[in-house]
């Protein structure tokens, strides 16, 4: 079993991670209130930097919630958190930030997400060799338990045009840095867009085979996924390796009364 899986799964009580439910843009503090009403178990919000670390998708978004009054209030909360790096600025202050005002007991599970490989359709990464340092030494340095949560830009994917997924390039270049950190036994997640995660079945499964410690996170975009693909990732990765993170999926429809895959 895949360490990071194990824990959330004895945490909030589940039988595999396709269960865990997701809230997204978690970045005002009425998302929070929303979040925590609603019941799911991880909470998701994108780090920038204007001048301190601040919650905020877009670059330009106005009264972005700053992050240390933010961590404050979702480490409270009884739920996972994963903060999705959009400025490679933000790496260091934030980690800092975090570490200063949460104690290591106070967490359920910390993911720190950054795209660091250009993927299927995507553009040039924002994170340098320098970056990386930071992203990778540094977030196990200060959070020895974190799960990274490592994957690739893309693009919109387009109907008839959407391309062969994740190529051997693509995992050969996850590969080399992963290799070149030595995380061949880090707690690993790689983030896959859904419809490209459907036609990738052996360059991902190549991935998950090298990595003992890894999974896989599906996304969606516009596109969304079906409850047929869903239901091909999970046949093609294994129950026990992948979370759907995918809103609108009605999850329970993909098993039977006893929780396994129908």
């Amino acid at each position: 079993m895949v360490l990071h899986v194990d824990r959330l799964l004895c945490r909030f009580r589940l039988e595999c991670p396709a269960q865990v439910s997701w809230a997204h843009a978690v970045n005002r503090e009425e998302s929070l209130k929303r979040a925590e009403e609603a019941g799911v178990h991880f909470i998701e919000a994108d780090v920038r930097m204007h001048l301190v670390p601040v919650i905020a998708h877009d670059a330009d978004e106005k009264e972005a919630c700053s992050l240390e009054r933010w961590i404050a209030r979702a480490a409270s909360l009884d739920k996972g958190v994963k903060l999705d790096f959009k400025d490679p600025l933000a790496l260091l202050p934030a980690f800092e930030c975090v570490k200063a005002r949460v104690s290591g007991e106070n967490w359920d599970v910390l993911w720190i997400n950054a795209d660091v490989v250009s993927g299927p359709r995507g553009a040039a990464p924002r994170f340098s060799e320098d970056d990386l340092d930071v992203l990778i030494l540094k977030s196990k340095e200060m959070f020895p338990e974190c799960v990274l949560s490592l994957g690739w830009t893309t693009g919109p994917w387009i109907l008839g045009v959407g391309g062969k997924g994740y190529s051997d390039k693509h995992v050969d270049a996850m590969i080399g840095i992963l290799d070149s950190y030595a995380l061949d036994t880090a707690q690993l997640t790689f983030p896959v867009r859904g419809k490209d995660a459907v036609v990738s079945g052996a360059s991902l499964k190549r991935l998950l085979e090298t990595y003992s410690q890894s999974s896989l996170t599906v996304w969606v975009g516009a596109e969304g996924l079906s409850l047929k693909e869903a239901q091909s990732i999970l046949d093609t990765f294994g129950r026990d390796r992948v979370f759907l993170d995918v809103p609108g999926l009605d999850v329970t429809k993909l098993f039977s009364s006893k929780g396994s895959v129908q």
